[in-house]
């Protein structure tokens, strides 16, 4: 009898030892799902910000678009007057500091 008990019991703990391994690696594997889990919803909600702010700039640069497609074309070409009055008189500045910086000849 004494042969019997000690077996059970020696299967018991193997069947006890079994058992705890596997709810730990049970755990472990949950435990991993839930962190993927809640990584896939945080990439989902930076994705769809992204998103927006995507979406937010290109109407932006659409309404400025649009609003520069209804200008009357001399307010738009007052820009291109001014750019060359701008470089005209960068010109003339130039060429009046090369007056001034000649050289004297001198006379012999």
């Amino acid at each position: 009898m004494k042969k019997r008990f000690t077996s059970i019991f020696h299967h018991s703990r193997e069947r006890g030892i079994a058992l705890i391994l596997t709810l730990g690696i049970i755990t472990l594997v949950t435990l991993i799902l839930i962190a993927f889990a809640v990584s896939m919803r945080v990439e989902n909600t930076a994705s769809k910000s992204f998103n927006d702010v995507i979406k937010a700039r290109e109407l932006a640069q659409a309404a400025v678009d649009q609003a520069v497609a209804q200008m009357p074309d001399d307010i738009l070409h007052i820009n291109d007057r001014i750019v060359h009055q701008d470089a005209d008189r960068e010109d003339q500045r130039k060429k009046r500091n090369a007056v001034k910086r000649k050289p004297h000849e001198i006379k012999t």
